[in-house]
Parts: structure tokens; sequence; C-alpha cells
């Protein structure tokens, strides 16, 4: 019998896995983590306000545009909530037709308004936009 040869022998097959263990202690927690941005909170009045637009005019050859901005020049994003406009004079008997009247941007509101009908006339007009103060910089 050749000691050497039965140990160079090759290995038998694998036997079945074991049972599974059981489960590790619980780890230790995390650090805290860093606080977050306030949130908007409440819409009321001390963060909204008015800005109104330009004048314009709208007759038989021209659509009249009038834009109102939140805030101009403000290097933060205030939001036009909504809009309205309103009419100065017009010439009555003459269909006039609001062509857009909505928002153009986050902090942009616009009215356009043209002359609908065969006839000459003319009607003035502006744009108001109501805007949310983002983040409040108003007193």
């Amino acid at each position: 019998m050749n000691l050497f040869s039965d140990a160079m022998a090759s290995p038998s097959p694998a036997g079945p896995s074991g049972a599974t263990g059981t489960t590790g202690p619980q780890g230790t927690q995390g650090i805290q983590g860093l606080q977050g941005f306030s949130g908007l909170g409440v819409i009321n009045e001390t963060k909204l306000y008015y800005t109104i637009g330009n004048m314009a005019q709208s007759n038989l050859t021209n659509t009249g545009s009038s834009q109102a901005v939140c805030d101009l020049g403000n290097t933060t994003s205030d939001i036009a909530i909504g809009g309205n406009y309103g009419i100065w004079t017009a010439t009555t008997g003459i269909n006039f037709l609001v062509t857009f009247h909505g928002n153009t941007g986050l902090d942009t509101y616009r009215t356009e308004i043209e002359n609908h009908d065969t006839e000459p006339g003319s009607i003035e007009f502006v744009t108001t936009v109501l805007c949310f103060d983002n983040p409040p910089l108003r007193p």
C-alpha cells in the first residue's frame, strides 16, 4: 500500500449546506443628518403682493400685450400665483378678443387683446400679477 498515493486522491463531493446561523447584534446608530430647509408652511397675505404691468393698446393693426413681472430684477424666484387685467378705455360697439391671459414663466403674467372687429377702435388695458414672495424679502 502506498500512503502517499492515497493522500493525493481526488476530494470527495461537497456535502449539504449547513443550517443558517443566528442574526448578529444590532449595529450602532449613525450620526444625525443635517436639518433640512423649512417648508412653505402657509400662504397668507404677508407673503403675497401685487405688481402692475405696462399699459397696452390694441387697435385694428396692433394686438396689445401687457405683462406684469414679480419683483423685476430680484435674484430670487418669486412666483406668479395668478393675475388679472383691467380695461382703462375702449371704443364702444367694438368686439375685442382676449387671445392670451396667463402665466408665461414662474414670475410673469401676460394678457394679449386684439380688435376682433372690422371697424376701427381701440382698447387700453393693464395686467396685474399676484406674487408669492419666495423667500420673503418684504417687510
